[in-house]
């Protein structure tokens, strides 16, 4: 990237790190950025809940430390939350009730049981 030159799409840091989804998100980037170009602004950073991110690094770390449980978890992850709260998630676009959703229907003994033993997969603190 130069200030000629922007990254877009996955390149631009636009996919969800847990799961690779992006369509939507760089559906929405790549419009901001045509819209920045044109009105002579600076590339737009590439918005992200710090929540969304946590719970990114939470399910790596998890799944980097067992990675016999991908299948489980993402299998009862599309079983489990309903389709419009989880096309939601996914799209960096949730709404309150669709984290609950997510996190219902996610296997709960993994994922507190991964958390409280692997402080790195905590929240991070702002400098």
């Amino acid at each position: 990237p130069t200030a000629r030159v922007w990254p877009i799409g996955t390149r631009a840091g636009v996919s969800r790190a847990s799961s690779g989804y992006a369509f939507d998100a760089i559906q929405r980037d790549t419009k901001a950025v045509v819209d920045a170009f044109v009105s002579g602004k600076p590339r737009p950073r590439v918005p992200r809940s710090c929540v969304l991110s946590m719970l990114d690094r939470v399910l790596i770390s998890w799944l980097a430390s067992d990675q016999t449980a991908a299948p489980r978890v993402f299998g009862r992850l599309f079983e489990r939350a309903p389709a419009c709260s989880l096309v939601r998630f996914l799209a960096d676009m949730p709404r309150p009730l669709d984290y609950l959703a997510v996190m219902w229907a996610m296997p709960k003994l993994g994922v507190i049981g991964h958390t409280m033993t692997h402080p790195a997969s905590w929240p991070r603190r702002s400098a």
